[in-house]
């Protein structure tokens, strides 16, 4: 595995991972709120034993990356993305994005990625959480449910972060809250570990972000082969109130729901989540094979 960074005008330091033999077909991981690239270890694995090559970043203000109080919206979020996808000159990439790293993916494929993007995969999306859509979709409950509104997050985060970053992963994010005895407490702490890594100001400039924008254009303008996973038993970002929607702004995409799974699926089914992602990038998302003629 190499380890590398990208500078940005801003003075922004991204840190990103590369696994894989060079000459591979990429694939670009972008990961979920609060957490860092580490958080997609696993699937990461699984994906370069099938001759993939890896890419996975931390956003800024996560994991290693620069903790800075400007550029956190998906404008630049993608700006960064595109920063590493030119410096390591990929090509026929697949961007899958998780939960906030959804709509960080689907930013740089709809706004940079026209030559670059092979095809896109969004795991517990949140796009359809943006003011818009929202109201196209009639819905009117806020996206953490389980901690009232946006702005019961940031308490939580300035009166207690460690606390708060172990509630959320031992409460609604794995679905902890609803079998305590199925709590797994290497994810927990792993939830925690990551989370720490970054700065709770870049961790609420960036949910706020993301969950304010309007993505509507967005989803029209991917041109590219689209696979949604959502889990059925996601507590904060609802299926029934994200996924179907998404889906249907977005042209030819394949929805798949796994009906007990939580928004954290990353984790608790690593297994059938790569499965299924390696199956529709070999039959959708492959780079034609060079004429003979």
């Amino acid at each position: 595995m190499a380890e590398g960074y990208v500078h940005r005008p801003d003075g922004a330091c991204i840190r990103f991972k590369d696994w894989g033999a060079e000459d591979a077909q990429p694939l670009f991981l972008h990961h979920g709120w609060p957490l860092c690239s580490d958080d997609w270890d696993a699937l990461g694995q699984i994906f370069v034993k099938e001759g993939f090559r890896i890419i996975a970043h931390d956003r800024r203000g996560h994991g290693k990356s620069s903790q800075l109080c400007a550029g956190h919206d998906l404008d630049v979020y993608a700006d960064d993305v595109a920063e590493i996808v030119d410096v390591l000159d990929l090509t026929n990439t697949v961007h899958i994005g998780h939960s906030v790293g959804a709509s960080e993916a689907l930013a740089y494929v709809a706004r940079r990625g026209a030559e670059t993007a092979a095809g896109l995969v969004l795991i517990s999306s949140m796009p359809y959480s943006s003011v818009s859509i929202c109201k196209q979709g009639g819905v009117e409950r806020g996206p953490f449910p389980d901690f009232d509104c946006l702005e019961n997050c940031m308490i939580q985060l300035a009166k207690n972060g460690a606390r708060f970053y172990l509630d959320l992963p031992y409460g609604p994010f794995y679905g902890f809250n609803h079998s305590k005895k199925n709590t797994h407490i290497g994810l927990v702490l792993n939830f925690w570990r990551q989370s720490m890594a970054g700065d709770s100001l870049s961790h609420f400039q960036s949910v706020q972000a993301v969950l304010e924008a309007d993505q509507s254009q967005d989803l029209e303008a991917v041109a590219v082969p689209t696979l949604l996973l959502h889990g059925g038993g996601d507590q904060l970002m609802p299926a029934s109130e994200t996924a179907a929607l998404t889906a249907c702004r977005i042209k030819h995409a394949r929805l798949r729901i796994y009906p007990k799974s939580p928004h954290g699926i990353l984790a608790t089914d690593a297994d059938v989540l790569g499965r299924d992602i390696l199956t529709f990038v070999k039959a959708r998302c492959r780079p034609a094979a060079p004429s003979t003629a």
